[in-house]
């Protein structure tokens, strides 16, 4: 994630503390796979975690909201980042 993500991003306040650590080392994890250019494979890992937060919504969750608009921001931010290596990947 960017650093202008980082900073405008509050800390969650309702979010369980393994969900914080989960979209921190997904973020991390999407950086280091960008860095080898695996662009595409960083997005991935930010999606499955979206797609996680998306369940944990709709099941109703107590946090479900706030996990889903944190991954979201996170995968947006990457995108924004990325995104034109991102449509380059897409079209291989």
């Amino acid at each position: 994630m960017d650093d202008t993500r980082r900073q405008q991003r509050k800390a969650p306040n309702s979010l369980p503390r393994h969900e914080i650590e989960l979209l921190a080392y997904a973020e991390a994890q999407a950086a280091d796979l960008a860095a080898r250019r695996q662009v595409l494979a960083g997005f991935q890992a930010l999606e499955r975690g979206v797609a996680r937060a998306e369940r944990e919504h709709a099941s109703g969750a107590p946090h479900g909201a706030e996990l889903l608009r944190e991954w979201r921001g996170s995968a947006e931010a990457f995108t924004r980042r990325y995104g034109g290596v991102l449509l380059v990947s897409l079209r291989l």
